[in-house]
């Protein structure tokens, strides 16, 4: 079963996609959500040709708090945030200044503990937190993964997180992109018959990668190692979402 975040990724993407088909001159199409996916999209035109076009996220690739396990970035960041809002209500009543929480989980330049499970990690952090709010300390809280700023007196709790340290963005970009592509190419098979074209979307969710050329050079070599099994990529980057058609 889907959710939210995914059916509003695929609305977002079928305007990106209009748009991008429009501004190109192109004429004598229609495009819609597919109510029997995969694929997400279907583009008809008025030869009765039809493309059919897979939505996904490209996340960053980082290490997970399982040790030795690669999962997207999304995977740790998320569940990191919920805990620190969490933090936030649970220490309400305690708070008498803003505080500034970051997150950060296991990486390369992480000061996350090895060998330590998540919730073992958890519980001290907690604990940790609640008695730093309440000897009512003004310096910084340092720890394993943790970062807590008290400011002015408030009750504003903000919470930051992410993944761990990523030491090279090439690297890094393709294996984001590797991940994407396979995983999705390799659900090709579910597809319904009746598409002439068969396209991937792919929704950047990494911002330090900013350079076109070298995601069209990867997207490419990837296609030459046959890790591709699409006709095209549409690339979405960020900040600036327009689409970029790639022709496999």
């Amino acid at each position: 079963m889907k959710n939210s975040k995914t059916n509003a990724d695929e609305r977002f993407a079928l305007e990106l996609l209009r748009e991008h088909l429009t501004s190109c001159g192109t004429r004598g199409f229609s495009c819609r959500l597919n109510t029997d996916d995969p694929p997400d999209l279907i583009v008809t035109w008025d030869d009765g040709t039809k493309w059919g076009v897979e939505v996904t996220r490209a996340h960053l690739q980082v290490e997970g708090f399982q040790r030795g396990e690669i999962v997207s970035s999304a995977s740790v960041s998320e569940p990191l945030l919920s805990f620190g809002e969490e933090l936030g209500e649970r220490m309400k009543e305690l708070r008498n200044r803003s505080y500034t929480l970051f997150l950060e989980g296991p990486g390369l330049s992480s000061s996350w503990p090895r060998g330590e499970s998540l919730k073992k990690w958890k519980r001290k952090t907690e604990e940790a937190i609640r008695q730093h709010i309440i000897s009512g300390k003004s310096c910084v809280l340092k720890r394993p993964g943790v970062i807590l700023q008290p400011s002015e007196p408030g009750k504003r709790w903000t919470v930051a997180a992410g993944a761990g340290g990523v030491v090279e963005i090439s690297s890094a970009t393709d294996g984001m992109l590797r991940r994407a592509v396979e995983t999705k190419a390799a659900n090709i098979r579910k597809w319904s018959s009746g598409f002439n074209q068969r396209w991937l979307l792919l929704l950047n969710c990494y911002p330090l990668v900013d350079d076109c050329a070298f995601v069209v050079d990867t997207l490419r070599c990837l296609a030459r190692q046959g890790s591709v099994g699409f006709d095209g990529i549409f690339w979405s980057g960020y900040p600036d979402r327009t689409l970029v058609p790639i022709r496999m």
